[in-house]
């Protein structure tokens, strides 16, 4: 007698920024996947596409001790987190330069995905808000 086993998880992923995002500086985006389960989640890659006003600082991807790996394919930025157990948790970070020209809001999204079947998908993707110009300094419309 087969008996097939469907693995259920419930991968999801946060994403933050510290820092002041203003044209021509430097902010950190901290990302953290968890897996609430109930199984152990597989295969997780978490995809960020970047805006074309940021750009990855050299070196300054910090997987901590999580095991993260990076790839980079121009603006895309491909973190490979492997698997996580029920309830773990990965959090790693990178700094970005914003663009000197930069100005009005910019976005960025984090995606994550798994080869298991993910139970919620509607907390698969988190998006930063904001503005990176001389109007953060002056009127806080950052929603970072």
């Amino acid at each position: 007698v087969n008996t097939d086993v469907d693995r259920e998880v419930d991968v999801l992923v946060s994403k933050d920024v510290t820092g002041s995002p203003a044209a021509g500086s430097n902010v950190t985006f901290v990302i953290d996947v968890t897996n609430n389960g109930p199984s152990d989640a597989n295969d997780i890659i978490v995809e960020d596409i970047l805006d074309s006003n940021f750009t990855l600082v050299p070196n300054s991807f910090d997987a901590g001790t999580s095991g993260v790996m990076l790839s980079e394919n121009g603006q895309t930025l491909t973190f490979d987190v492997g698997t996580l157990g029920q309830g773990g948790t990965a959090r790693f970070t990178f700094d970005v330069s914003i663009n000197t020209a930069a100005s009005g809001n910019i976005d960025n999204t984090a995606t994550v995905t798994t080869s298991d079947n993910d139970v919620d998908p509607s907390n698969d993707s988190d998006t930063e808000y904001g503005c990176s110009s001389w109007y953060y300094d002056y009127h806080c419309c950052i929603n970072f």
